[in-house]
């Protein structure tokens, strides 16, 4: 995997493994997730996912779907915005919420992307 970083300001810090930790206050976090499931051609398997990971458990509520129903190579994107009210600090990681993906090789590739606001410092 490939990260790529411009923090500015203070509160939010990107760790080695792709995960960001956060000082105590208030953030928004906006999040997108790009690839081609290896699914076999249904609504159920051609499906992209993309959840957020605060503390080591799936954040409520952050979780997007989004399906093909083909098995061409289509890459279908989610995206979502969401609030943390991180009272005692934390750490948040952008996960893949799909069975399998993969990419097509004249597109893109699976591209994933995690843009985090501090609104309000505790």
């Amino acid at each position: 995997m490939s990260t790529l970083q411009a923090p500015y300001g203070s509160g939010v810090t990107l760790n080695s493994n792709g995960s960001v930790t956060l000082a105590p206050g208030v953030y928004t976090v906006d999040y997108t997730l790009q690839g081609d499931p290896s699914g076999t051609g249904t609504v159920q398997s051609e499906l992209v996912s993309a959840y957020l990971n605060w503390n080591g458990a799936e954040l409520q509520g952050s979780r997007v779907k989004s399906t093909t129903a083909t098995t061409a190579g289509l890459e279908g994107q989610v995206s979502n915005t969401v609030t943390i009210n991180a009272t005692a600090g934390g750490t948040v990681s952008l996960m893949n919420g799909a069975v399998a993906m993969t990419h097509n090789s004249t597109l893109a590739g699976i591209v994933a992307s995690m843009n985090i606001h501090q609104v309000l410092a505790y």
